[in-house]
């Protein structure tokens, strides 16, 4: 009886060290904040994504994030993906929608023209992260953008 009893303790503290051990698959709002890339101490790219808490029948049914993404027109990358020179001229994109899927959040967006844009955002660190270009139309993307977080998020808005 006391070798069950001792058995049942080693499988149960195996999972229980198992379970804590295990990597914390990221939360919505933990994409949550300011996000920018320099480029020779120029920063051509800013990402906010803001936490907005959503109604449904007047009653809250969860948080999503908004915000925008504004970025340099004019990006040049070598045949490696590496930029080499990027514009000062700067347009806005609309986040239109996030998906958090697995640890990866996937972002679409909608410049003034209407054109949509697709990018994946993944937590490198803290305060850290790598945004990856989606391309529509089979073009090469550049490496994904090396993003720091500068501002942390701010609080839910109703």
């Amino acid at each position: 009886m006391k070798h069950r009893a001792v058995l049942l303790l080693a499988i149960v503290l195996t999972f229980a060290i198992a379970r804590a051990q295990a990597p914390v698959a990221p939360q919505l709002s933990d994409f949550a904040g300011e996000w920018k890339a320099d480029f020779h101490k120029q920063t051509w790219l800013v990402l906010t994504l803001t936490p907005t808490k959503t109604l449904t029948d007047k009653r809250y049914s969860g948080e999503i994030l908004t915000g925008n993404l504004v970025h340099a027109t004019e990006l040049s990358a070598d045949d490696e993906g590496d930029i080499t020179k990027v514009g000062d001229e700067m347009s806005t994109d609309k986040i239109v929608s996030v998906e958090l899927q697995g640890t990866t959040l996937q972002i679409h967006t909608r410049d003034e023209d209407g054109i949509d844009d697709h990018y994946s955002l993944t937590l490198t660190g803290a305060n850290a992260a790598d945004l990856q270009s989606i391309s529509s139309n089979g073009s090469p993307a550049p490496k994904a953008f090396k993003l720091k977080r500068t501002v942390a998020a701010p609080p839910t808005k109703k």
